[in-house]
């Protein structure tokens, strides 16, 4: 059985980045999205608007995408492994136990390690060095990926964490109809409204990016 708290009780329980790194796209670009449309996802109470080819305006994005589909280092391996025992066929456990074992990562601002602004990496550079907020939420997003969790039921969020004066960057899992959050900070998923301070301003997947105003 996977450790962590249980979806039941979870549920009934619920109830540092650069602006250029977070909107490298045509922002004018984007069009509503329309409420019946599935891959709308209403985040932290905003709405989105999609942004034609935004996956393929995003570099970061398509860089890290290029580089986590070669990803296969033991360490790597061993830690998807690691949350496939513990999760089991359930997503909600799945999901739990990829945010606890990336979690145990160490913390490394870019700025401290490269001397520079936002380096996003892959998973295989994630696992072995560490890194920041972004790195979390992308590992996570493609150790479940990797899990064969849907990419339409996940997201990697950028945004303004703090009253809008802190970057921060988040996965998100659909599971069950809620939104799970996945946070670097946070050893298990929480709800979106644990986050009343944070304001999105992307999201996105492999098929797909978001603009939120």
């Amino acid at each position: 059985m996977a450790s962590g708290p249980s979806r039941r009780g979870f549920i009934a329980a619920a109830t540092g980045m650069a602006a250029a790194t977070i909107l490298p796209i045509n922002a004018q670009a984007g069009s509503r999205v329309p409420g019946s449309d599935a891959s709308a996802w209403r985040l932290f109470g905003r709405d989105g608007f999609r942004v034609p080819n935004g996956v393929e305006q995003h570099a970061a994005w398509q860089d890290v995408m290029r580089r986590a589909r070669l990803a296969g280092s033991p360490a790597w391996r061993s830690l998807v492994s690691n949350v496939r025992r513990r999760g089991g066929s359930d997503v909600f456990h799945l999901v739990s136990a990829a945010n606890a074992v990336l979690n145990r990562l160490p913390y490394r601002a870019d700025e401290a390690r490269y001397r520079a602004g936002d380096r996003w990496l892959d998973p295989d550079t994630f696992v072995t060095f560490g890194g920041d907020c972004e790195d979390f939420a992308i590992a996570k997003y493609f150790m479940l990926r990797n899990l064969r969790v849907p990419a339409d039921s996940l997201r990697v969020v950028t945004g303004f964490d703090s009253e809008g004066v802190r970057g921060h960057a988040l996965a998100v899992a659909r599971v069950d109809d809620r939104l799970l959050v996945l946070d670097n900070r946070y050893r298990w998923p929480r709800l979106e409204a644990e986050f009343p301070n944070f304001r999105p301003r992307l999201s996105f997947n492999e098929s797909g990016l978001w603009l939120y105003r």
